[in-house]
Order: structure tokens, then sequence, then C-alpha cells
């Protein structure tokens, strides 16, 4: 019987057990630094697995981009303390090692309670490294990773930083990186400031300008000062917004820039003003706003000059007593805007004195530049409140840039409106009567499960005809159907212990073990979800293995429950949050606050818009859901990576089934269930392939270990989709299907064996063998007649015609390995490592390189050869093929998780676009939906 507590994984080389991280700290040590005297396997548990200097490492607790930090036992004096040791040792340069001795002795120079104490430097056989106290109270970023602070706590926390930062000015130290992460807790809760890598020492007391250096890039963009990010210099000041930097993230969750990429951040840096902490968190007092936003302003001199300056206000401020700053009036701001814009300031003053005949003209010019700066603070609003994931944000970020449009409509901003709907939202709470349903009703609605006397009694919902009797249960037990009413998961009143009962035989398939009573439970497919009194959510797999917690609540008694055709699933306590999860994924999408009592039972409406709950004194109410009109995620209840760089995932002709291949495993999933319908498995390494029939009836997979076989995909009366049984095509294993023309008739598969790409038609005597060594990547022109083919061996890519076989063209042949490509619309896309090329098909001649940043990781072309979709770092773009022209720009929701080097398809007509991510994640968007929903918003896109 599967136990519900999974053993933990273990190194395959020296066989200790992994951490949290996954990683193996024994081996990534002797890896960078040397040495095999570790302990064997029998031996682990308080034993060491290294030791020098007297010191016994434990575990890695820390990595950086300079160290290395080990949780260690001082034998000398049998006391823990934290080692850190410079990363690749053995290969560091004098640079590299003089950098990490100036972390030691900046850090070495302070005494100070808020300062994590240096302990020991030393150099072992050319190890550089020092140790430190050990602090186990995690750091400030991990307490408000689930919620902001209140607003005393972080102006305390705050505070007493500054103190230790006053201190480390006062020696002749710059910390130059202050940011949440960098604050570590000990056991009582106080702060210590740690991490001095990027410290600037000096002699002892010098002040202001005294430390300054120009010419580097420093410290973490989102925290950084404008004059150390954008120039490299420094001084005090640079460390007063550093603090501003940390109070804005403990009030508000979030650092005062935020963008996908370090060099939007600049951008904002160079030319945006934070949003204000009170703009993001209603409620936090304008005192505390105005001391953050003074810490924060870009010209040092208009900062607080001191850190002493930056605690003397937060004392005042804790004190209740008129603190010093003030907030910056209309004059302040103009001022600002001059200075950011003086060549503009100077030329209106001009003209104003010796051009007085225009005046009005100039006036105009101004009233522009300020509405596009009242334009691009619409803009920082609107995504500020969309990653903020509360209910309600993403109306009124909408709304926000449908007035930046109307200023100037921008890619930008179209792609941000985007970005917003793809989330889903909850609405406000309102008092309703809906129908109370049965809460043991399997999925479809077709059975209903209830204790009779001491039996568990399944019977059909039309009729009430008994299906399954199950003798020895208690009333008032826990009782939820499966899907279809052939499982039950029941748990006896006042339990922790939930059994998963096959209703075809009766057997126990799983028992899922809790470490308190379950308040709720609901099953989705493969999944199933339980509330605990312990305040966690736990998602489970239908086989018994816990796959996450989900943490949140701060009150028991939750309720939980699945949305119909989706992995969503919503939750309510009484601690007055609604919260929306995904389940397989294991992550909140967006949670709404409102006082409501305590639910007794939680449903959702049958086609999804609704969350009914139903109080303790019987009476309702409604929480409206607002789905995402373009996005749906559906994911494996654990990350599961690809190893195969092969595009392995494709789309039915509707777009509602998608094919994927996973490490295990292909799954077929169906976005209109939410369900995998669908697993055809292979051994893990062995690369395989999927793709569905043009017309999508049937589903066609082969692979190194797999015979290429097609299976019916047949579609029941009542909407269930399954699987037939598999006919054998080719016998043979060791093929890959790479690609299908768009009439089905035509399958390009490669053989890495014999290296061969092979076309295949039934009106053909015998397969078609284009000889290419070291085969990788390959597509076939919409009309069928070209196929373009390259290896990994060799440089550039071959055109072929078909069905004569002969050789056309060898592309970039002395350049590059191709790695992916596109073929439609006379325009032939080839990937490489450093970015897209593009291919007149008529000439076989360059056209152009695909100018995107970051590099391109993946691309595809639709069926009928009219668009192209690539995908860059985090974000794919959908261009028109016949001119690249860009009519979409697609971020995925947090929720989806990383996208890696993703795998993207269309469907057959293009109104669906899906992307494999790296992690197992299916995100599809509906682009004709997309398409609608902006040109409501008035942002029409000029979609072909």
């Amino acid at each position: 019987m599967p136990h519900s507590q999974e053993e933990p994984a273990r190194c395959p080389q020296c066989g200790a057990s992994l951490g949290v991280s996954g990683h193996c700290g024994p081996c990534l040590y002797q890896t960078a630094f040397g040495g095999d005297d570790f302990p064997a396997p029998e031996d682990e548990g308080q034993a060491p697995w290294t030791r020098f200097s007297g010191l016994e490492l434990h575990e890695e607790i820390g990595r950086g981009g300079m160290g290395v930090v080990y949780r260690a036992r001082q034998s000398a004096l049998d006391r823990m303390v934290a080692v850190k040791v410079l990363l690749r040792a053995r290969f560091a340069g004098n640079e590299e090692r003089a950098r990490f001795h100036r972390e030691a002795q900046a850090a070495a120079r302070l005494h100070h309670p808020g300062i994590v104490g240096i302990l020991d430097v030393g150099e072992t056989e050319g190890i550089p490294w020092f140790s430190m106290e050990h602090l186990t109270g995690g750091n400030l970023e991990d307490l408000v990773r689930e919620h902001p602070l209140p607003a005393d706590q972080a102006a305390m926390f705050v505070r007493k930083v500054a103190e230790a930062v006053r201190h480390a000015h006062e020696h002749g130290v710059l910390h130059r990186d202050l940011k949440p992460s960098n604050i570590l807790l000990d056991d009582d809760g106080e702060p210590k400031v740690s991490d001095f890598g990027i410290a600037r020492l000096a002699g002892a007391g010098t002040q202001g300008a005294g430390f300054t250096r120009t010419g580097q890039l420093l410290g973490s963009p989102g925290y950084a000062a404008p004059e150390q990010a954008l120039s490299g210099e420094s001084d005090a000041r640079t460390d007063v917004h550093g603090l501003g930097a940390l109070l804005y993230h403990l009030l508000t969750g979030r650092p005062p820039f935020q963008a996908p990429t370090p060099e939007a951040i600049l951008i904002q840096l160079r030319e945006d003003d934070p949003v204000p902490p009170r703009r993001q968190v209603p409620g936090i007092p304008a005192d505390l706003d105005t001391i953050c936003l003074k810490c924060l302003r870009k010209l040092p001199a208009n900062r607080y000059q001191s850190a002493r300056e930056v605690a003397e206000d937060l004392e005042r401020f804790l004190a209740g007593k008129p603190i010093l700053a003030r907030p910056l009036g209309w004059t302040g701001r103009g001022w600002r805007w001059t200075r950011r814009h003086p060549a503009l300031a100077s030329l209106l003053v001009l003209v104003a004195v010796l051009l007085g005949g225009i005046v009005a003209t100039a006036l105009g010019f101004a009233r522009h530049q300020a509405s596009m700066e009242h334009r691009t603070s619409l803009i920082s609003e609107a995504r500020a409140l969309r990653q903020t994931r509360h209910a309600g944000n993403r109306g009124e970020a909408l709304e926000k840039l449908r007035a930046a449009w109307r200023i100037k409509p921008s890619p930008e901003i179209r792609a941000e409106a985007t970005a917003c709907l793809a989330l889903p939202d909850i609405g406000d709470l309102r008092p309703d009567s809906p129908a109370v349903p049965d809460l043991s009703r399997s999925g479809d609605g077709k059975r209903v499960a209830a204790i009779d006397g001491n039996d568990l009694v399944v019977r059909e919902s039309s009729g009430g005809r008994e299906c399954f009797r199950l003798p020895s249960r208690k009333a008032g037990s826990l009782i939820k159907l499966d899907d279809h009413g052939g499982r039950v998961a029941i748990c006896a009143p006042d339990s922790g212990v939930l059994e998963l009962v096959s209703l075809t035989d009766g057997d126990v398939i799983a028992t899922l073990r809790h470490p308190m009573k379950l308040h709720s439970i609901d099953w989705a497919g493969s999944l199933i979800a339980t509330a605990c009194d312990n305040r966690f959510i736990h998602i489970w797999d239908d086989e018994g293995n816990l796959k996450h917690r989900l943490s949140g609540h701060e009150s028991p008694h939750i309720r939980v429950a699945f949305r119909p055709g989706s992995q969503d699933l919503a939750s309510s306590s009484a601690d007055n949050h609604i919260r929306l999860w995904h389940a397989a994924r294991g992550v909140e999408i967006l949670r709404r606050e409102v006082w409501h009592q305590p639910h007794k039972a939680l449903w959702w409406a049958d086609d999804g818009t609704a969350i009914h709950g139903l109080l303790e004194n019987g009476t309702c109410e409604t929480i409206p859901f607002l789905p995402s009109p373009c996005v749906e995620v559906l994911a494996p209840p654990q990350e599961e990576p690809h190893s195969e760089n092969l595009g392995t995932a494709d789309l039915s002709a509707d777009g509602r089934l998608a094919a994927v291949v996973d490490e295990n495993q292909t799954r077929v999933w169906d976005f209109l269930t939410g369900r995998c319908v669908g697993r055809i498995g292979k051994p893990v390494g062995q690369w395989a392939s999927a793709r569905f029939s043009p017309d999508g009836g049937r589903l066609l997979t082969c692979g190194w270990a797999n015979a290429l076989e097609e299976r019916p995909v047949t579609r029941e009366e009542d909407g269930r989709i399954h699987l037939e049984e598999p006919r054998v095509l080719m016998a043979a294993a060791g093929n890959l299907l790479r690609d299908v023309s768009a009439d089905g008739e035509r399958l390009v598969l490669s053989n890495n064996g014999t290296g061969h790409f092979i076309v295949t038609d039934p009106a053909w005597r015998k397969p078609l063998m284009l000889p290419h060594a070291g085969t990788l990547a390959t597509s076939i022109s919409p009309d069928g007649r070209w196929l373009v083919t390259s290896s990994y061996q060799q440089a550039g890519a071959r055109v072929w015609s078909i069905p004569d076989g002969k050789p056309v063209a060898h592309l970039l042949r002395h350049e590059t390995v191709i790695q992916t490509q596109a073929l439609g619309a006379g325009r032939l896309l080839l990937r490489t490592s450093a970015g897209a090329r593009v291919f007149l098909t008529d000439t076989w001649l360059e056209d152009r390189a695909l100018e995107l940043a970051p590099p391109v990781n993946s691309l595809t072309c639709s069926r009928d050869g009219r668009l192209l979709a690539v995908q860059a770092d985090n974000e794919i773009r959908v261009l028109r093929a016949s001119d690249l022209t860009e009519i979409h720009r697609l971020s995925p929701p947090a929720h989806a998780g990383w996208l890696g080097e993703g795998h993207l398809v269309f469907s057959a007509d293009a109104g669906h676009l899906m992307i494999h991510s790296a992690v197992g994640t299916v995100i599809r968007w509906d682009l004709r939906s997309l398409d609608e929903e902006l040109e409501s918003l008035g942002m029409k896109n000029g979609r072909p």
C-alpha cells in the first residue's frame, strides 16, 4: 500500500541524503574543492561529511555568486558556526580571491549586535574561508514571503538595521547590497546585517563621498540606488537608499522596482519613481510612507544624509512624535522633473524669455510631457497591481492601461494588458440562496454516496439505484467520489486518516495520513485536496503520494473545492480570506480579503463562474469568479522536467487536447475537463515523440524504445475522451516522429542510429530516406514540397525537395548548428545559439536576423504559414510571418512557473497556442478570445 511520506532522495554517487535543494553537499564540495574524506552512507546522521581547520562541515545552508555557506561545528569550542568558503576556489583568480578577502576584512572590522559577527578567518590548502555566527531564524525575505509586515514591526526592524549600518559607516565600511535576504534573524527574532560581498572599504571614519567609486555596476537592481546601478558611484547615502528599499519591501512585500529583466529595472530606476507604499498597501501610516520615499529619492542630496538620521526619524515615528521628513510637494516634484529633463527645461525657459508669442505652444508641449509621465505612472501602477495577486486588481489594472492607451498606444501597454487577462479574478462576496448540492457526488454528478446504517452506499443520482455498498463505515464520515464515481475517498469522524477505495472490488487503493483531523476533502482527476486542522491544505495524487502542502490560512476549519474543468482549488477559513490555488503546481494564484463567517461547506457553480459557501446558520453566500478569458494551465502533480531537447508537444485540431512527452511518459491533457485522459509509458532517458493527425482523430507515437503506433481518439456522447488500443504502423523502434504534413499524409521521422530523416506517404511504394548524420531538427512546408533538416554534428541546415529527395540548398553551412526551425508563408526561421535567422523560400537567401533580446529559446509556425511564435526567456511573441510584425506578446501567469526551453505549437486553425514548459506545465492561450478582449479594451492588435 503506498505510504503518504516519501523517503528522502539519496545521491547516486555517494549515497548521502539530498537536501531540500536537491543537490548533494559532499559531492558539490568535492567537485569544487577536492578531497575525498567522506563518511559511508550508514554513518550519516550527526556525523560530518568533511573536516578542515578544526571545523566539521555538516550541510550546505546557502549559496551566492561568490561563496558557499556551510553549517559546521567548531570542535575546539564545541559550538555551531556558519563557514563561508570561496566558490570554485581551485579555479578562482586573483580578483575573486581579493574580493573574498575584502568581504572578510570588511565584516571583521565591525563589532555590533546588529551585524553578523566574524569568528575566524583562514586559508586551508589554497581555499580561503571565514567562520561566522550561525543564525537559525531565517531572513527578512522569508518573513514577508506570505504577506507584508505591520507598519510598526517593519519600522522597528529597519531602525535596528540602520543603527548597524551607522556603525559600519563609522568604521569605514559601506555595505552597498542591503536587501531583505541579507538581513538574518537570530533565535530571538533580532535582525543582523550579513553578506558584505560587495562592501567598499575606506579609512575609519570616512563619510560621504569618501566612499565613492566609479565605473562599476554593483548590487541588486531592484534595491540598488540610481548612482550605484547606473554609474557605479556610491557613498553613505547609497546605503540610505538601501534602507529605504528594505523598508519598502517589508511594507509591501516587493522591491521598489520590479520588471522581467534587469535592463527593464534599470530603465525604471532612471526614469520612474517607485509607487508609494500607501498605494500598494492602504493603511500604511503617512509618516512612514514619507520616511520610505525620502530614503528612495533619486538624488543623494535629497535623501537623509546618514543612516543615523534614518534611525532617528524611525525612532520618532515609533514613539508617536513628529518626524523631520516632509512629503514632496508639487514644487519638489516639478524640480525633480526638471533635473531629469534639464535640456527640455532650459529650452522651455529660453522660449518663454525670448519668444513670448509662442507661450501657448510651449505650454501645450509641457502638458504633453506631463501626460506622458502620467502614462508611464499608469503603466507602472497597473504592473504593480497585477503582480500583487490580490483579487480585484485585474479590473483596476486594465482600467489604468486603458487610460494609458488613450494617451498613447504602444505594444508595451498591449503586452501588459495581455498579462492581466492571463489571470483570473474573484469578485465581492454577496448573500445568495443557491441549492446546496450533495458534496459527496462524483465530478460528473451521476453518482452520490451516503452512510446507510453502518454501510457506505453509492447510488445513481437519477433514480437512486444502488451501485455499491461498503460495510463497516461510521456515520458522519467525510465522503467524496471521484470524477466518474469509480472510487471514493472516505475519512471517519474526527480522524486524519483518509482511505481511497476502489468501487470495482472494494480494495483500499491508498491511505492518506494527516497529523490532525480533516474538515474538508475534494477530488479532481488524479488530485485529492484535504484540509487539515493544522491549517495546511494537503495535495495528494491518487496513489497516496503527498505532492504539496499549501500554507497561508491563519485559522483552522478550512474548506476546499476544485473548480470544474480545471486544476484550480478554492479555499476558505475563519481568517477572512478566500484563496485560489493551482493545486497541481502547489502555488497560490490570488486571494481576496473579505469578512465572512466560517463556512460549513464550500462548492463551485457547475459552470465554474462562482464559489458558494454554506454558513453555520444555514444561509448561503456567493463569491463571483472571473476566469482568465484566454489562458488555461494544466500540470502534473509535481514538477517533471523533460531531458529531451526535441519538440515534444502537439495540439489536436480543435485545440482541446494536448499531447506532451515528459521524463516518464507521454500524457494527453484535456483542456475542457482539466484532466489527463491518457498516458503512454516510456523508459526514463529514452526520447519519444507524439503527434495528432490533422483531424485530431488519431494520436501517433514512437520513440527510441517504442514502435511507431497510432491510437484512435474516441469521444463519447457524454464528452469523455478515450485513447483506444494502439495499431503498429512501423514495428522497428529507434525512430522519432518529427513532423506531419498539413494533410496528414506525410510523416517525417528521424533515426539517429542510421543517420537518416525518413519521409513516409501512403501513396509511395517505400519511404524516402534522406541521409543526415546526427539528426537534430526538421520541418516540412505546409504544402509538403520542402523539407529542412539539421544535425547536432554539422553546421547549417539542408533543404530537400519532396518527393524526389534532391538537395536544394545548404544554409549557414560554415557557421553554426541549427537547433530548431520553422517553415511557412515563404519564410524559413532557423534558431541558433546566437539567435534567429530568417530566409526567403523562393531564393533560399537570408532576409534578416530576428532581433530579439534575450535570445530565442524556441520557435514554431502555424500550419497555414501565417503566424510565427518565438519564445525568448519567459516571454512569447506571436508574429505575422509575412513581415514579422508583432501581434501578441505573451507572458505566462506567475503560477504557471518557469518556461525554460519550452516547446511551442499552434492548433491547426491557429486559434490556440500552447507551450510545454521545461518543468512539465502545459499552458494554452486562446488567441481568438484574447483578440476579442483586447478589442473590447480598444487595443486592436492587427492580427491577419
